[in-house]
């Protein structure tokens, strides 16, 4: 006589299928797949300007001066700041062989970008590089002076600047002139989606919820009117920080 083979009971499988949840659920909490995501990104920012570092050093032994905003800038420069911004992957980024087969980009370009900033556009002496990391609490912020903000506007917490340079906290700003303010329109954390409008520039960039734009943008205005369909109209309107 043949066994009988007992199955299972619905109860039992709402069990197993219950404690598989969970367990999903805890090695999703555990692993933190977003913030894996930043460090990653993190990760490749610091390497990039690493790397921009020695190559810059190798283009000034050669010809005694640092790249020229055209030699490594996609954008036209900002003359009061002196400053533009490097990506290789965008149209207008000059070739930078031999010194490098393709130019560095940020992960999160066009809502983060390398700024470039010298002190003289026909031969600069000197460099700095600014970009922002995503994991405000890496402690490379504070190691290289940057808890409150680098470069313009204090919109930067990372950089690499030539030799005997540092980088110079809101260097920037011109002198005896008052910081412009903005018509506001509630808080910050009332609009799902803010913008920032990166320095030296007309652009108006989406950064996302108040939290993300502090890490995309911190230490900027963020503003919510950059979906307008008219580019002039763009980023006029901010909000408040709470």
């Amino acid at each position: 006589m043949a066994k009988k083979i007992k199955a299972f009971t619905l109860v039992e499988l709402l069990v197993v299928v219950t404690l598989i949840i969970i367990l999903a659920v805890l090695l999703l909490i555990a692993l933190n797949p977003w913030t894996q995501v930043k460090k990653s990104h993190d990760g490749k920012r610091k390497n990039d300007l690493a790397t921009l570092g020695k190559v810059l050093e190798d283009w000034y032994n050669d010809k005694q001066c640092y790249p020229k905003p055209s030699e490594i800038c996609y954008d036209a420069p900002d003359v009061m700041s002196k400053t533009c911004h490097i990506c290789g992957t965008e149209i207008g980024s000059p070739s930078f062989t031999p010194y490098l087969s393709t130019m560095v980009c940020d992960p999160n370009f066009p809502a983060v970008k390398y700024l470039y900033n010298y002190d003289d556009a026909d031969c600069p002496t000197l460099y700095r590089i600014f970009t922002a990391l995503s994991i405000t609490t890496d402690a490379v912020i504070e190691e290289i002076g940057c808890t409150d903000g680098c470069g313009p506007s204090l919109g930067y917490n990372y950089g690499v600047s030539s030799p005997d340079t540092g980088l110079v906290v809101q260097q920037f700003s011109p002198t005896n002139t008052p910081t412009p303010t903005i018509p506001t329109q509630g808080y910050c954390t009332d609009y799902p989606s803010l913008y920032y409008r990166p320095e030296g520039t007309s652009d108006c960039n989406i950064c996302g919820s108040y939290e993300n734009c502090k890490i995309i943008a911190p230490g900027m205005n963020y503003y919510i009117d950059g979906g307008d369909p008219d580019p002039n109209n763009r980023c006029k309107i901010g909000c408040i920080k709470n």
